[in-house]
């Protein structure tokens, strides 16, 4: 028992090396963690803010059933962007989804037949519907940047 603590109580010097493929996955590792807790803090207001205004989410708008491809635009000028996807989804048939944050987005008056559109508008309710969203896939312009 004496032996150990003498062992303890002594200190030495001791050498280290972190290489730079450690060094960058733990900073990675600490960036994730990081923005995890920032998305979870952002989702856990959103939640408390339509709980305590009232407002709830629409259903029919988080879950679109079937369809499993979801655009979401946050200005008309995007429109454009996604027209040839949707195009080529609604030649193969494939239901998907247009959220728009524009009323005069050109793809709102679009006739197409396995499209569904909605004006979602830009406040804390239709970002806290994108954060509630029951899809698959998302495609999006980059919203708040």
């Amino acid at each position: 028992m004496l032996h150990i603590l003498l062992l303890l109580s002594f200190v030495s010097l001791s050498f280290g090396y972190l290489d730079p493929g450690t060094g960058s996955m733990l900073l990675y590792f600490v960036i994730g963690i990081f923005t995890t807790f920032i998305y979870t803090i952002k989702g856990f207001i959103y939640k408390t803010t339509a709980m305590l205004t009232g407002k709830k989410l629409s259903k029919d708008l988080r879950d679109l059933g079937d369809t499993n491809i979801l655009f979401y635009s946050e200005g008309e000028q995007y429109a454009n962007l996604f027209l040839p996807i949707i195009q080529e989804l609604e030649n193969k048939k494939v239901k998907s989804a247009y959220y728009t944050s524009s009323q005069n987005d050109i793809l709102l008056k679009s006739n197409f037949q396995y499209l569904t559109t909605k004006f979602i508008g830009s406040d804390m309710k239709s970002f806290a519907l994108l954060n509630n969203i029951k899809v698959q896939i998302v495609i999006m312009t980059t919203p708040q940047i």
